[in-house]
């Protein structure tokens, strides 16, 4: 009777963790759709790269500001009732956007799709860790990564083809956009509805709340609790700039740069260009498990930072390669920036286990603001540089003027790597050996 419960138990676990999983994938497949539709959205609202830049960017920053709110909120209600409104909220605010006539309303929807998103990262491994073991914790983690990435990759590759067949076949070019956006929404709502089902806190769905009731000053203790770890703030800062070769490059502009860079069509530029979100969904999972096998969290941050910066050198800078030479460096870019998922793993490690989501919440906030402060950042750098021709509606940026931009991203891939150093491991199975060392001298 126990062996037939623990394998009903485990065939459920795994429903939940893949449903949830694909809310985040879903959600990163939204987030990702102004880089493969960036020439559709900047004919239709008369933008030009600055303002996609700030355009998408408004997506991280309600993403980001709602991290530690939310991550208080998880520890107080539990994940079910919140994933369950922020998957709602994202639906609500994907279906305003295909129908968006201006870009303030274009603007108001990315906020919700921002704000309903902000749940699903932190709100599913929430959700795991009432589900799963912390011996897996990890590589479940590394997985739910890897599904959210493949949805930026499958926005990327995907994405130009739908579009240019749409184009070839329906009257009206210009709502070609508003009919993808539109479909994806019906696609999410079903989605919500079989979380809306599945959800739930743990085998006998009860949630013990880490604080029993809205004492603001308890909260207040808590979230002091998490922002006085230095580590929290070292791992936030690290996350941030190694997500930046998805929030940036990989979500907003890798097609129009590997266009440049190799001189291909817009279709093969989205190959390559999914080829780092598939990339960091292959590293994610593979550089989590090797982190449990080996028990080491720094080592592995350390070699993913390094490898980053390495590739990320020969991409943005390097001269014109070859079509598979290229994919090949896009894909293990994106694989070693997948390390960045251990920051959330050691975040977690780092902190008390019953504010997991609060530590979890705090590091989420400070790398997601990746996408806020530096989406605006690099469109800036290449206005900056731009000189000033035009094609058609839009701006005509050169590779030179895209080299110029990714300047403000390999900073702080350089940042990360020196930050690598300050980590102190924290695997338990390593914590527990070094103080059982000290308490034997």
């Amino acid at each position: 009777m126990q062996k037939n419960q623990y394998h009903k138990f485990h065939f459920y676990a795994i429903w939940v963790w893949l449903l949830t999983s694909l809310f985040y994938g879903f959600q990163f497949f939204l987030r990702s759709s102004p880089n493969a539709l960036a020439p559709q959205l900047m004919e239709q609202f008369r933008i030009d790269a600055q303002t996609l830049g700030i355009f998408s960017s408004v997506y991280y920053w309600t993403y980001a500001s709602l991290q530690i709110p939310l991550g208080m909120l998880l520890d107080i209600f539990g994940p079910k009732r919140i994933l369950r409104i922020g998957m709602l909220v994202c639906v609500g605010g994907a279906f305003l956007f295909g129908c968006s006539e201006s870009f303030a309303m274009a603007v108001l929807a990315r906020c919700l799709i921002g704000a309903g998103a902000a749940v699903s990262f932190i709100g599913s491994i929430r959700m795991n860790t009432l589900w799963f073991h912390s011996s897996y914790l990890a590589f479940v983690i590394g997985l739910l990564s890897a599904i959210g990435k493949i949805g930026g990759a499958c926005a990327n590759f995907g994405l130009p083809f739908l579009v240019n067949w749409l184009q070839n076949n329906t009257p009206n070019e210009s709502q070609v956009w508003k009919q993808i956006i539109l479909f994806l929404s019906i696609i999410g709502m079903l989605l919500a509805g079989l979380v809306w089902i599945v959800g739930k806190n743990g085998p006998k769905d009860v949630f013990v709340p880490a604080i029993s009731e809205l004492n603001w000053k308890k909260i207040r203790e808590e979230f002091l609790c998490i922002a006085k770890k230095r580590s929290i703030w070292i791992l936030g800062l690290y996350g941030y700039s190694l997500y930046l070769t998805l929030s940036v490059f990989s979500d907003t502009f890798s097609i129009r740069f590997i266009e440049l860079w190799l001189q291909v069509p817009t279709q093969q530029a989205g190959k390559l260009a999914a080829l780092v979100a598939i990339g960091s969904s292959c590293g994610a999972p593979l550089i989590s498990f090797f982190s449990d096998i080996f028990k080491k969290r720094v080592f592995f941050l350390k070699l993913s930072v390094t490898c980053v910066l390495i590739l990320s050198g020969l991409i943005f800078f390097g001269p014109q390669v070859s079509f598979w030479t290229a994919g090949f460096c896009l894909f293990f870019f994106g694989f070693f920036s997948g390390g960045q998922i251990l920051v959330f793993v050691t975040g977690a490690e780092s902190g008390p286990s019953r504010l997991s989501g609060l530590s979890v919440g705090t590091i989420n906030a400070i790398l997601m603001l990746s996408g806020a402060l530096h989406n605006p950042l690099m469109g800036y750098c290449i206005q900056w540089s731009w000189d000033g021709r035009y094609q058609g509606h839009h701006p005509l940026y050169t590779l030179d003027n895209y080299q110029t931009g990714c300047i403000a991203i390999y900073v702080f891939f350089v940042i990360a790597f020196i930050l690598s150093f300050c980590l102190k491991e924290s695997h338990p199975e390593r914590v527990k050996d070094k103080n059982n060392k000290k308490s034997t001298k």
